[in-house]
């Protein structure tokens, strides 16, 4: 994690924050392995009975999504490198409660589906009425999967804030703000290129000002 530097007197310095190379390395890995998983993903679940023989690699695709989330909670983390104010504190203090909520969806869903999928191959047309069943269960499936949503929604809208106020190179804020309201759209191919799509530009843009400016301005 990334500090503000102080100085032997105890006065907070003003110096900038440099985020370190392998920060900026994971960062920028987002984007492609959401293009992965968004062109790999299903849009139904219940798609998963299409998969006869290779439920592996349903699996694996949510394990993979596991994986992004947690890509993406870094790369929010950098965004708001050296960002003070309380829109800033309010993302970095949510983004726990997205990453696991989020989490707990995807293992529900994608990886409790492809799991009754695989051992439900063998019994031939009764396979569907199982993943069915599934469904049927009653769990907080819709409520996880909105809470999740919702924050993640107002972990990238509290991030557009927190660096609108901290001097954004032109075009940040609205490319942050469009990632929020498209965020919802992420596991849904092939729309959900779009969020992928603005999460680059926002590392890009981000980026360049560092590239100007030698650090993200405190």
């Amino acid at each position: 994690m990334n500090t503000t530097p102080v100085n032997t007197t105890g006065i907070v310095s003003s110096a900038p924050v440099h985020p370190s190379r392998s920060a900026r390395i994971l960062a920028w890995a987002t984007p492609p392995v959401l293009v992965v998983v968004v062109l790999l993903h299903r849009t139904d679940p219940i798609e998963a009975m299409e998969l006869a023989g290779d439920t592996t690699t349903w699996i694996w695709i949510h394990v993979a999504l596991l994986g992004a989330l947690v890509l993406l909670a870094h790369t929010v983390r950098h965004l708001l490198v050296g960002v003070p104010g309380r829109a800033a504190a309010l993302a970095r203090t949510l983004l726990p409660v997205a990453l696991v909520t989020y989490a707990a969806f995807d293992s529900l869903v994608g990886l409790g589906t492809g799991v009754l999928v695989e051992r439900a191959e063998r019994l031939g047309p009764d396979a569907a009425t199982l993943v069915e069943h599934w469904w049927s269960v009653p769990m907080p499936i819709s409520a996880i999967s909105a809470v999740a949503q919702v924050t993640w929604v107002v972990v990238l809208a509290a991030t557009a804030v927190a660096r609108s106020s901290a001097a954004a190179p032109r075009g940040l804020v609205p490319v942050l703000v469009a990632l929020a309201a498209t965020f919802p759209l992420l596991h849904v191919r092939p729309i959900g290129l779009v969020p992928a799509g603005l999460l680059a530009a926002a590392l890009w843009l981000s980026e360049r000002r560092r590239s100007e400016d030698g650090s993200v301005r405190c």
